[in-house]
């Protein structure tokens, strides 16, 4: 008779054993160094995992964050590096490890749980109520013939300088939702993830030293940008492209930022590709806390009847008609999760 175990980790041994199955289920062949997580979430408590005779066979790391939710700091968790040994797959472990982590949020008072699904497993997480929200949204954006008024320099951005640019993400992104709260820690881990995928994090600064904002970006995109005025969102974009002698440079954000009021003499094209399905997912866990923050009179026009809407609220629904009503819901908030979140 196996001897099994669902729950947190119950030692640092538990730990090292779910991150070595993580790194042969989503790094063999590759680099397993590649493998990266918040050190003050790789404890104990925030590492699920199913053990069968003693060996840890599924795992699931849970990643605390803060979402903006209209502005709103609201408790949530990501559900990352989901996954389960290939000699223990279809026998009914991966509903326990996802039923036992999404509980576990619950009864921590996390209002949301999110999880960046890869594309072969889209729907599978539909079975526990995630839906996509994804927008993709992308502003391709041509160099042309502006005049360059005056140089910027990208200064990388280190442990020391971090309180020199969280507020300035904080004045732009806690507005944009789909965004988390970032302490110290978090850009910390930020810096580390940049490192691992080649994206460079910038403090701009001009002839003076002044500090302009930061930027996160890579050849020929943008990944992140937080200016403290609005005024120097061209030259910071022609600098750029400028430095790396871009003919165009594509910004991975949406009309909601800051930065595309401000691009109006710029060639530029909008694009948004809409993912009900999957890819960045959400599920709510407190619908009250969503739908009061939310335009309650924008639910309940999906619904013929308002006991519709609250019996909609308060089931589990599995169809696809019903996960592309609520994605068609959030998705008019929720634009994306910006890169350097995703984990």
């Amino acid at each position: 008779m196996e001897d099994s175990y669902i729950g947190c980790a119950e030692n640092k041994q538990d730990i090292q054993s779910a991150i070595k199955l993580i790194k042969k289920v989503f790094y063999e062949g590759t680099d397993p160094n590649k493998f990266i997580f918040p050190k003050e979430n790789l404890v104990e408590k925030n590492v699920v995992i199913v053990k069968v005779n003693k060996q840890v066979i599924a795992t699931c790391l849970i990643n605390n964050r803060i979402f903006y939710l209209k502005n709103i700091k609201t408790d949530c968790s990501f559900l990352s590096f989901i996954c389960v040994n290939e000699l223990f797959r279809d026998k009914g472990f991966s509903k326990e490890l996802m039923d036992f982590s999404i509980q576990l949020c619950i009864d921590r008072g996390k209002k949301a749980c999110f999880v960046i699904a890869r594309k072969s497993v889209d729907y599978y997480y539909n079975k526990f109520s995630f839906y996509g929200f994804s927008n993709y949204p992308r502003i391709i954006i041509k160099n042309g013939n502006i005049p360059l008024i005056k140089k910027l320099n990208f200064v990388p951005l280190d442990v020391s300088s971090i309180n020199e640019i969280k507020e300035t993400y904080h004045a732009v992104y806690n507005k944009l939702f789909g965004s988390f709260y970032r302490n110290y820690e978090n850009w910390n881990f930020i810096l580390k993830k940049a490192r691992k995928i080649n994206v460079e994090v910038c403090i701009i600064r001009d002839i003076d030293d002044e500090n302009l904002g930061y930027i996160c970006f890579d050849k020929g995109n943008v990944y992140e940008i937080a200016l403290n005025s609005q005024k120097d969102y061209p030259e910071v974009l022609k600098n750029l492209m400028d430095k790396q002698k871009l003919d165009l440079i594509t910004f991975h954000g949406s009309t909601n930022h800051p930065l595309a009021s401000k691009i109006e003499y710029f060639d530029h094209t909008v694009s948004y590709r809409k993912c009900w399905y999957g890819g960045h997912m959400i599920r709510i866990n407190d619908e009250e806390t969503f739908s009061s923050k939310l335009s309650k009179q924008k639910l309940e026009k999906k619904f013929n009847k308002k006991n519709d809407y609250h019996e909609g609220l308060n089931q589990n629904y599995l169809l696809k008609d019903t996960l592309s009503f609520e994605a068609d819901i959030f998705s008019d908030y929720i634009i994306n999760i910006p890169l350097m979140d995703q984990i």
